[in-house]
C-alpha cells in the first residue's frame, strides 16, 4: 500500500515536479507518486485543488489533455510534459525506490 505523504513532503514533491517538467496533467502526477510507493494526502485530484486555492500552483480543464493540467505561477499554462518523458522518469524513480 502506497505511503501517505505530509502535506509538507506532498507540496514539495508537487512544485518539484512543476519546476522539473514545467507543466503535468492529474495523470501524470498520480503516476510519478505511485512510482515511489506514495500518495497525495486527500487523495491526488482534492490535494492539487487546494494547493490551487492556496495559489500555490495554477491549474485548469485542458480539451486537449482530456482533464486538468497544473502548472506554477504564470498567465499561460507552459506545454504538457510529454508522456513517454514522464513514464521514463517514473521508471527511474521506481527502479531508484526498489
Amino acid at each position: 500500500m502506497p505511503r501517505e505523504m505530509t502535506r509538507e513532503e506532498a507540496t514539495s514533491h508537487v512544485v518539484g515536479l512543476l519546476q522539473q517538467f514545467g507543466a503535468l496533467t492529474t495523470r501524470q502526477f498520480e503516476l510519478m507518486a505511485r512510482s515511489t510507493g506514495q500518495r497525495c494526502p486527500d487523495g491526488t485530484v482534492k490535494f492539487l485543488m487546494q494547493l490551487r486555492l492556496l495559489g500555490t500552483i495554477c491549474g485548469g480543464v485542458s480539451v486537449e489533455q482530456r482533464g486538468w493540467v497544473w502548472w506554477l505561477q504564470g498567465e499561460q499554462p507552459p506545454p504538457v510534459a510529454a508522456a513517454d518523458q514522464v513514464e521514463a522518469e517514473a521508471q527511474r524513480r521506481h527502479q531508484s525506490a526498489a
